[in-house]
């Protein structure tokens, strides 16, 4: 049986036994197949601490180094990836925010900069019809992060 390798790393050897491969290593740098996340993150937004490094309120994440509270306005969010993830700030993100228990159906997270290594956001619910919206720590923010 011949090898498969696949960029260089063997998946399968002529022994009969596959070699195990430690993708987890540099992970970010390996992923260049368009359409495949490269970061995601879920948390609790009345949960993420200050500004500091942390990952207090984190439920999930792939990727992503910390989350940070802006403070001074409330739903102001940053969240931070692993290092080498872009090479640029020309990356799309995904966000979502919910707040379970809250009655509010519809919750936007609104995009205020990026880097290549971090973004930061608002996350809130419209108050009305007429555009007014006020901006909240909701329970559960999603995000997902596209890009090379």
């Amino acid at each position: 049986m011949a090898d498969i390798k696949l960029d260089g790393l063997t998946v399968a050897s002529s022994s009969g036994s596959p070699t195990v491969v430690n993708l987890d290593s540099d992970v970010a740098s390996r992923i260049t197949a368009k359409g495949i996340a490269k970061a995601w993150v879920c948390f609790n937004g009345g949960s993420v601490a200050g500004s500091g490094t942390t990952m207090t309120g984190v439920v999930s994440s792939y990727n992503v180094t910390s989350v940070h509270d802006n403070g001074g306005t409330t739903g102001n969010y940053t969240v931070v990836f692993a290092a080498n993830t872009f090479s640029d700030e020309n990356y799309t993100c995904v966000r979502n925010g919910v707040n379970t228990g809250a009655g509010f159906a519809q919750y936007y997270c609104g995009f205020v900069s990026q880097t290549s290594s971090q973004t930061r956001f608002l996350t809130g619910y419209p108050t009305n019809f007429s555009g007014t919206t006020t901006n909240s720590d909701t329970t559960r923010v999603e995000l997902v992060a596209f890009g090379s």
